[in-house]
Protein backbone atom coordinates (compact mmCIF):
# COMPACT_ATOMS: atom_id res chain seq x y z
CA UNK A 1 0.00 0.00 0.00
CA UNK A 2 1.26 3.47 -0.95
CA UNK A 3 1.58 6.04 2.02
CA UNK A 4 -0.76 8.54 1.94
CA UNK A 5 0.39 11.60 3.42
CA UNK A 6 -2.64 14.03 4.53
CA UNK A 7 0.56 16.33 5.90
CA UNK A 8 0.82 18.92 3.00
CA UNK A 9 4.29 21.08 2.75
CA UNK A 10 4.85 23.60 4.76
CA UNK A 11 4.49 26.64 2.09
CA UNK A 12 0.65 25.03 1.36
CA UNK A 13 0.09 24.75 5.20
CA UNK A 14 1.09 28.42 5.89
CA UNK A 15 -1.15 29.30 2.95
CA UNK A 16 -4.30 27.26 4.17
CA UNK A 17 -3.87 29.26 7.27
CA UNK A 18 -3.45 33.04 5.50
CA UNK A 19 -7.09 31.83 3.60
CA UNK A 20 -9.23 30.98 6.47
CA UNK A 21 -7.91 34.32 7.86
CA UNK A 22 -9.25 36.12 4.93
CA UNK A 23 -12.07 33.53 4.32
CA UNK A 24 -13.31 34.88 8.02
CA UNK A 25 -12.36 38.64 7.03
CA UNK A 26 -14.26 38.25 3.69
CA UNK A 27 -17.14 36.91 5.65
CA UNK A 28 -17.21 40.45 8.19
CA UNK A 29 -16.77 42.57 5.13
CA UNK A 30 -19.95 41.02 3.85
CA UNK A 31 -21.39 41.88 7.08
CA UNK A 32 -21.49 38.30 8.26
CA UNK A 33 -21.21 38.57 12.29
CA UNK A 34 -18.13 36.36 13.10
CA UNK A 35 -17.24 35.39 16.15
CA UNK A 36 -13.77 33.09 16.42
CA UNK A 37 -12.53 31.37 19.29
CA UNK A 38 -8.63 30.36 19.10
CA UNK A 39 -7.35 27.28 20.94
CA UNK A 40 -3.90 26.58 21.31
CA UNK A 41 -2.65 23.40 22.70
CA UNK A 42 0.79 22.53 23.78
CA UNK A 43 2.51 19.50 24.19
CA UNK A 44 2.45 18.16 27.57
CA UNK A 45 6.24 18.17 28.73
CA UNK A 46 8.20 20.71 29.89
CA UNK A 47 9.08 22.63 26.55
CA UNK A 48 4.67 22.86 25.98
CA UNK A 49 5.38 23.35 22.15
CA UNK A 50 2.11 23.99 20.36
CA UNK A 51 0.93 21.15 18.96
CA UNK A 52 -2.80 22.10 17.74
CA UNK A 53 -4.30 25.89 17.00
CA UNK A 54 -8.33 24.53 17.57
CA UNK A 55 -10.35 27.35 15.44
CA UNK A 56 -14.10 27.51 16.86
CA UNK A 57 -16.25 29.87 14.72
CA UNK A 58 -19.75 30.90 14.46
CA UNK A 59 -20.74 32.36 11.13
CA UNK A 60 -24.39 33.83 11.93
CA UNK A 61 -24.76 31.94 14.32
CA UNK A 62 -23.77 28.48 12.96
CA UNK A 63 -21.02 26.68 14.48
CA UNK A 64 -17.75 25.55 12.30
CA UNK A 65 -14.17 24.06 13.63
CA UNK A 66 -10.91 23.92 11.73
CA UNK A 67 -7.80 22.15 13.14
CA UNK A 68 -4.56 23.43 11.92
CA UNK A 69 -1.83 20.79 13.46
CA UNK A 70 1.70 21.73 14.27
CA UNK A 71 4.30 18.81 13.53
CA UNK A 72 8.05 20.23 13.14
CA UNK A 73 7.14 24.42 13.29
CA UNK A 74 4.98 23.94 10.66
CA UNK A 75 1.33 24.14 10.67
CA UNK A 76 -0.60 21.14 9.34
CA UNK A 77 -4.61 21.64 8.28
CA UNK A 78 -6.68 17.74 7.95
CA UNK A 79 -9.78 19.35 7.28
CA UNK A 80 -9.29 19.28 3.35
CA UNK A 81 -8.80 15.45 3.50
CA UNK A 82 -11.09 13.22 3.22
CA UNK A 83 -12.37 10.36 5.98
CA UNK A 84 -11.25 7.75 3.40
CA UNK A 85 -7.49 9.78 3.04
CA UNK A 86 -7.61 9.88 6.71
CA UNK A 87 -7.96 6.37 7.08
CA UNK A 88 -5.49 5.00 4.53
CA UNK A 89 -2.83 7.53 5.88
CA UNK A 90 -3.63 6.31 9.82
CA UNK A 91 -3.02 2.49 8.15
CA UNK A 92 0.00 3.39 5.94
CA UNK A 93 1.49 5.01 9.57
CA UNK A 94 0.70 2.36 11.83
CA UNK A 95 2.30 0.35 9.31
CA UNK A 96 5.29 2.40 9.09
CA UNK A 97 6.07 1.98 12.74
CA UNK A 98 6.20 -1.13 13.23
CA UNK A 99 9.75 -2.32 13.39
CA UNK A 100 9.82 -6.00 11.87
CA UNK A 101 7.87 -8.60 10.14
CA UNK A 102 4.12 -8.71 11.79
CA UNK A 103 1.29 -10.64 11.59
CA UNK A 104 -1.48 -7.92 13.85
CA UNK A 105 -1.70 -4.73 14.91
CA UNK A 106 -3.85 -2.57 17.53
CA UNK A 107 -3.76 1.28 18.33
CA UNK A 108 -5.67 2.14 21.18
CA UNK A 109 -6.62 5.90 21.54
CA UNK A 110 -9.02 7.26 23.89
CA UNK A 111 -9.50 11.03 23.66
CA UNK A 112 -12.11 12.44 25.95
CA UNK A 113 -11.61 15.95 24.76
CA UNK A 114 -10.03 17.91 22.00
CA UNK A 115 -6.84 19.04 23.82
CA UNK A 116 -5.96 15.89 25.32
CA UNK A 117 -5.76 12.14 25.06
CA UNK A 118 -4.03 8.58 25.18
CA UNK A 119 -2.72 6.63 22.49
CA UNK A 120 -0.52 3.67 22.62
CA UNK A 121 0.42 0.83 19.60
CA UNK A 122 1.03 -3.36 20.37
CA UNK A 123 1.61 -5.27 17.53
CA UNK A 124 2.32 -9.28 17.21
CA UNK A 125 5.38 -10.39 15.36
CA UNK A 126 4.88 -13.74 12.70
CA UNK A 127 7.55 -15.31 15.69
CA UNK A 128 6.05 -14.37 18.60
CA UNK A 129 2.01 -14.59 18.27
CA UNK A 130 1.00 -15.20 21.56
CA UNK A 131 3.60 -11.97 22.71
CA UNK A 132 2.52 -8.17 21.97
CA UNK A 133 5.50 -5.35 21.93
CA UNK A 134 4.77 -2.25 21.57
CA UNK A 135 5.67 0.31 18.98
CA UNK A 136 6.26 4.04 18.35
CA UNK A 137 3.02 6.36 18.25
CA UNK A 138 3.52 9.63 17.35
CA UNK A 139 1.58 13.00 17.43
CA UNK A 140 1.00 12.49 13.21
CA UNK A 141 -1.32 9.31 14.49
CA UNK A 142 -2.56 11.22 17.17
CA UNK A 143 -3.41 14.31 14.69
CA UNK A 144 -5.53 11.88 12.33
CA UNK A 145 -7.46 10.38 14.85
CA UNK A 146 -8.31 13.84 16.36
CA UNK A 147 -9.66 14.81 13.12
CA UNK A 148 -11.64 11.87 12.83
CA UNK A 149 -12.68 12.37 16.10
CA UNK A 150 -14.00 15.85 15.00
CA UNK A 151 -15.47 14.54 12.39
CA UNK A 152 -17.71 12.11 14.37
CA UNK A 153 -21.27 13.02 15.15
CA UNK A 154 -21.76 12.54 18.12
CA UNK A 155 -17.49 12.71 18.90
CA UNK A 156 -16.30 8.96 20.26
CA UNK A 157 -14.33 9.29 23.26
CA UNK A 158 -12.08 5.73 22.69
CA UNK A 159 -11.11 3.74 19.16
CA UNK A 160 -9.59 0.76 18.76
CA UNK A 161 -7.82 -0.09 15.25
CA UNK A 162 -6.84 -3.69 14.57
CA UNK A 163 -5.07 -4.60 11.27
CA UNK A 164 -3.04 -7.07 9.83
CA UNK A 165 -1.09 -7.24 6.52
CA UNK A 166 -3.32 -7.41 3.39
CA UNK A 167 -6.75 -6.86 5.86
CA UNK A 168 -9.23 -4.21 6.12
CA UNK A 169 -8.74 -1.81 9.65
CA UNK A 170 -11.28 -2.45 11.45
CA UNK A 171 -12.42 0.42 14.29
CA UNK A 172 -14.40 0.04 17.22
CA UNK A 173 -15.53 3.48 18.58
CA UNK A 174 -17.23 4.08 21.82
CA UNK A 175 -19.23 7.43 23.12
CA UNK A 176 -20.05 8.67 26.11
CA UNK A 177 -23.60 7.34 26.44
CA UNK A 178 -22.16 3.75 26.40
CA UNK A 179 -22.76 3.16 22.70
CA UNK A 180 -20.35 1.34 20.59
CA UNK A 181 -20.04 1.54 16.64
CA UNK A 182 -17.90 -0.67 14.44
CA UNK A 183 -16.32 -0.46 10.96
CA UNK A 184 -13.93 -1.48 9.01
CA UNK A 185 -11.99 0.07 6.07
Amino acid sequence: MQPQNVFKPTEINQQAWQQFEQSLDAQRQAGHEVTLDLQVINLPNADQRPIILAARYQVDGLPFYQAFHYHNDAVYDLSDATSEQLLAALRSTIEQRIPQPWVSARVVAEIPAADHGLLYGRFSSANQLRHEQGFEVDYQLFFILRELRERSTPAWNTIELVTSPQQPLHLTMSFADGQVEQTSF
